[in-house]
This record gives C-alpha cells, structure tokens and sequence, in this order.
C-alpha cells in the first residue's frame, strides 16, 4: 500500500511538471530534434564500435591458444608453430604474421617473407619495445601496442601476449612473448569506418591503450575538442575511443511558440501513467538483474553478494557455511554433436536438479558457461560434513541422463568445497580455494568432489598475507 501511494505521488509531480512545462514545448520540440540527432549518431557509433571491436578482438584472442599452448608443452619446435601459425593466419585476414620470442628474443617468425629483419631481436635492446614487453610481463597479460606506422607506408597492432610455463616443476615461470601483427588498415575497412559515403566522421585516440587520456591516432583531432558522442572499445588491458559527429555537423533547431498546454498536459499524463506502471515494475526488473536468463538461478553478480552476505553474518554470528564449485565434464561435446539449443536445454535441466536436491535456504548460481556455485548455510562449528553430503547428491542428480531433441545424453560434474570459517574468512580468498579444490577433483579423474586441503590453506595464506584473513 506505501509502495503505491508513493508510486500515485511520483505520477502526480510528473503532472505537475508537465503542466508547467507545457508553455516551454517549443524549447523541448528544439532539444529533442538534437536528442534524436545524437541518438542517431550514437546508433551508428554502436554498429561501428561492434564491427570495430569483433574484428579487433578476434584478431588479439587468436594467438591466446597459441600461447596457452606453448605454456602447457613448455615450449614449441619451429615446425609445429609454422603449421599452426598459418593456419592461425589462414582464419584470420586481419593478422599478418605470429612471432615467437623465448627468452625475449624472436627466433621465429611466420611467414618470414618481409619479416627477416625482426629475426634475433632483443626486446631489452629496444627501448621502445621493451616498456611494453616489461607492462606485459609485470601484469602476466596481453598487452597492445599501437597502433604503429609501418615503414613502407600503413598502420598495424601488435599484440604481446607472455607464455608462463603451466605444469612442471617450472610452472610459473617465464618462457617468452608470443607477437602478433595486425593489419589496422584493414580493420577500420572492415568495420565501416573508411567509407567516403558515411554521413558521419569518426576519430580514434588511446594509443597504446590510453583510452581518454591517450593520443588521437586516426582521424580529425579537433574532433573530441567539439561537442561529440564517444564509446569506448575495451582491449586486454585499457582501451580506445572512438567518437563522432555529424558530417555536417550538429544541426540546431530554432525554438517557436505553440498552444503546447494541451498537448503538453496529454503528453505529462501518459508519462505520469507509463511512470507509475513502470515503477510498479521495478522489482520484476530488479529481479531480471539479478538471475540467469536461460537458467533463472542466481547470476554471478548475486551470488557474490549472497557469499559476502554469508561471510559478514558469519563474522558476526558465528556458525560455518559451505562454498561448492561445480564445474560440469563433459558438457562441450553435447554443444558440438548436438548443437547449442540442446546444451541451453541442458542446461536448464541440470538447473532444476540442481534446485530439486537444494534445501530451500541453500543459494545456487550459474557463474557462467557451464559453471555453478552453491552455498550452504550450516549451524555446526564445520560445515564440511554436510558439504560432502550435498556434493554427493549432487553428482547423483547431475549424472541422470537426460533426453535431448531425442538423443539420450549425459554429463559429470567436479566439485570443490571450501568452508568458511575452516578454510577462509574472506571472500575472494574461499573462492580462489574452491575453485583449486574443484580442478583438484577434475585432476582425480572427475565426477567426484574435493575439498580444499591443509596445503591449499597454507599457500593461499602465503599468497595473499594482507587483506585475505585465514584462519590461524
């Protein structure tokens, strides 16, 4: 009833304004012409970035795997990195060579042609190389650099990406870069942005991913020193921006004068109506916000903030609660034999089993992909016991077969358990252990649980001394 009444007193303000707004329509009709102009030009600004940023993003995520690759091998002869580089290359027409740099010296280079002189390059000797090879290495991600103006005339990207050894006894530890090279010229073409015929011009600026504060690197300048609409293209670390204006530049609409006090008091009454409905829904909208679309379990932003919730009342309360990390095996293949609908079906399915063994206070969310997370609340001074029953009824719900579009299919699960406040008393700390305890799971052959041992503790506690309390 107060939510109503405060909803029918927002409606009435909205009247009233529109009543007093009424006698200034012709401002508004003037205002909204250049409302609808930006608009306009935001719109195709959006189309642009999208086709920008696809184009772009699957040139820089192209050498990833690449660089996993040789992380997890501890290396990569010449042989095997020229067919998978040209391969690599074949699937991409942005991307004009891969190089590798072990060591931070480029030994190889695909295709060579045209590419002999980047041959023994030392990043170290080359100052203006070595910051962002140094950036990247610090940081342990891609970085881009550019763009570049290429001697024999255009411009290129390059993406560094560093190889940390994945496995071994030298897990952790630096190998080298792997590079590639992307045709920049090639991407605006693509994206639209060179086309004579656009009603609008374009400018780009955050060299080396600077974002706001970068260079102005392609197009007019003067162009961000003018009334103009922006959005940002995102890169591994940073960002560009691109904005625009109107060719002819932005067009003003000369105010006048019109008997606007009835179609002003229409206008205010139907937004005061529209207004009061959409307030009446703002928790159907709230709602939406917070829960998986396909799934409607929780989604990843909720979640964190029921185990924050968890942990504060823990804090205060005392008590233990449970954190399982379920991540499903075997679920790629029903997305490639059986195609994406039937994974999102499956999804849903396992959802709902999900939710079916569940007490009604227990939380579960999707995290993402085919990934889950579900806490447990527990009165018990440990919570691990009741975690390890769940996770076993879990398993069971989760390996029933299931029908899809008439195939029969099934998948496992691999579980990680950490438990607050055995393991933990910090969030970001309890899910970096259950997400350990959970590839520990996979590595013991999947379809089983684990929870996170007196090591994983000890490490997590030497990894983060400051800011993650463990117990002790």
């Amino acid at each position: 009833m107060a939510a109503s009444l405060r909803h029918a007193f927002w409606a009435l303000m909205i009247i009233l304004l529109g009543v007093y707004l009424a006698h200034e329509a012709g401002h508004l009709q003037a205002e909204r012409a250049m409302v609808d102009q930006r608009s306009a030009a935001l719109q195709t600004l959006t189309a642009h970035r999208a086709q920008l940023e696809g184009g772009l993003n699957a040139s820089l995520y192209l050498t990833s795997g690449l660089a996993s690759l040789i992380g997890v091998d501890g290396g990569m002869d010449a042989n095997r990195f020229i067919l998978l580089a040209d391969n690599l290359i074949g699937s991409n027409p942005h991307v004009l060579n891969i190089g590798l740099a072990p060591g931070n010296t480029t030994r190889t280079v695909h295709p060579l042609a045209a590419n002999e002189e980047a041959l023994g390059l030392h990043y170290p000797d080359s100052a203006d190389q070595w910051a962002t090879v140094q950036r990247a290495i610090d940081q342990r991600r891609a970085v881009v650099v550019g763009p570049v103006r290429l001697a024999h005339g255009g411009f290129v990207v390059i993406n560094r990406i560093p190889v940390f050894m994945l496995r071994g006894p030298q897990a952790g530890t630096y190998w080298g870069m792997v590079s590639s090279v992307i045709d920049f010229d090639a991407l605006l073409e693509s994206a639209g942005l060179k086309d004579a015929s656009n009603d609008y011009r374009f400018a780009l600026r955050g060299r080396d991913g600077k974002g706001g504060e970068g260079a102005v690197f392609w197009g007019d300048p003067s162009l961000f020193f003018e009334p103009h609409a922006s959005l940002e293209i995102r890169l591994p670390e940073g960002s560009w921006v691109l904005g625009v204006i109107p060719r002819e530049g932005w067009v003003t609409t000369s105010s006048w004068e019109t008997d606007a006090f009835r179609i002003g008091a229409t206008l205010a009454f139907i937004i005061a109506i529209l207004a009061f409905l959409l307030l009446r829904k703002q928790e159907s909208v709230s709602h939406l916000a917070m829960h998986d679309s396909l799934t409607e379990l929780l989604n990843r932003r909720a979640f964190d903030g029921r185990l924050e919730e968890a942990m504060a009342r823990q804090k205060r309360h005392g008590g233990s609660f449970a954190l399982l990390h379920l991540d499903l095996d075997g679920f790629k293949p029903i997305n490639d034999q059986l195609g994406h609908a039937a994974g999102d079906q499956a999804l849903r399915i396992l959802s709902t089993r999900l939710r079916a063994v569940l007490r009604r206070d227990d939380i579960v969310a999707r995290l993402g992909g085919d990934e889950f997370g579900i806490l447990l609340q527990s009165p018990d001074p440990s919570a691990v016991e009741m975690a390890e029953k769940v996770a076993e009824k879990v398993l069971l719900a989760i390996s029933l077969p299931m029908r899809l579009d008439g195939e029969v299919a099934r998948v496992s699960a691999s579980i990680g358990i950490a438990t607050s406040p055995d393991h933990g008393c910090d969030e970001d700390a309890l899910m970096r252990l259950a997400d350990q305890a959970m590839y520990e799971a996979k590595e013991s052959g999947k379809a089983c649980w684990r929870v996170v041992g007196a090591a994983k503790v000890e490490n997590e506690r030497a990894a983060h001394p400051q800011g993650h309390p463990l117990p002790g």
